[in-house]
């Protein structure tokens, strides 16, 4: 069940908490990714590997990745782009150069890695370098073949969703997107039992007034469920039982939040009946304006519908539109 309100009265029962006070400082201006030199494409030696892991030879990108590029040129109409911006990446973690990581990096960037967190700047990158760049994921950039990389709406994907190339147009032609890197995060770790999956679709002032302040978006998401009668101790006012909540900040122009279930708190089950449910909302991150400045769709609905599916949430300004 969908519906349009600014802060709804459930939601605001569970979110109350989250939804106080700015966020974060205002992000700095998206840093300059692209402009390497083709010559990249070449095979280098590659001195270590930064994040702790084996050490990489060589890289190589010169398998058959004419499908690939099919399915890049579909989409975003120019792949060049995008195989020089996964070829840069490649050889820079490998080669440890942590500043060439960074301008690879579409800022502000939010991660996955060691906790959910936004990071602003280049100097921030830069200081956390080995917390975001893991092993583990330094291993799943050096190591992908550009043949194998799934292409969807959202980029270039690389491993199992560790990293994400994603292009933004800077002009109206958009002749030569720059194409950046736009997500990191953790590989998921075993079966997600409960996979959430929110895409959040701006109307066209919305989405230019995000773009124009690099806002980010904010996705509240609470569990709940109704108390059996044993448990009406530990139930609110409403008699609802507080199975978790996660509120992820995205960073500008991302627009899709995925949850992996893990603030689910499955050992609270038995104290309810009739199953768990999930209650959604989406405010503006206000690192642009101290007031939220959307008026987005809320969701409610029991669990196992609402993963079922991506849920679609629509976002309009709240003044002016």
């Amino acid at each position: 069940m969908q519906r349009r309100t600014t802060i709804t009265t459930l939601g605001t029962l569970f979110l109350l908490w989250g939804c106080g006070g700015s966020p974060g400082a205002d992000p700095d201006a998206s840093a300059q990714a692209g402009g390497q030199d083709m010559e990249t494409s070449k095979a280098m030696e590659i001195p270590r590997n930064p994040a702790g892991g084996e050490s990489v030879d060589t890289v190589e990108p010169t398998e058959d990745d004419s499908e690939v590029i099919a399915q890049i040129e579909t989409l975003f109409s120019s792949s060049e782009e995008y195989k020089a911006a996964f070829i840069a990446l490649q050889t820079a973690v490998a080669a440890g150069d942590e500043a060439a990581v960074s301008e690879l990096v579409d800022f502000p960037l939010s991660i996955s890695v060691d906790g959910r967190r936004v990071i602003m700047n280049p100097e921030q990158f830069v200081n956390e370098y080995d917390r975001i760049i893991t092993p583990a994921i330094a291993s799943t950039i050096t190591t992908q073949k550009f043949s194998d990389v799934l292409v969807n709406t959202q980029g270039v994907m690389f491993g199992d969703g560790e990293v994400w190339l994603s292009g933004r147009c800077e002009d109206e032609a958009c002749e030569t997107p720059l194409v950046s890197i736009s997500r990191i995060q953790e590989a998921p770790k075993g079966d997600v039992e409960f996979p959430l999956t929110v895409d959040i679709e701006l109307s066209d002032a919305a989405a230019k007034r995000m773009n124009k302040d690099a806002e980010t978006l904010m996705v509240y998401v609470s569990y709940f469920g109704f108390a059996t009668p044993a448990a009406k101790d530990m139930a609110d006012d409403l008699g609802l039982v507080d199975l978790g909540s996660a509120s992820p900040e995205l960073a500008p122009r991302s627009r899709q939040a995925v949850f992996d279930g893990s603030q689910f708190k499955r050992d609270r089950l038995q104290r309810i009946s009739g199953g768990p449910r999930v209650n959604i909302n989406v405010l503006s991150g206000r690192h642009s304006s101290e007031d939220n400045i959307l008026d987005c769709d809320f969701y409610e609905d029991s669990l196992a519908t609402a993963t079922r599916s991506p849920i679609p949430l629509g976002c309009k300004l709240l003044r002016g539109e």
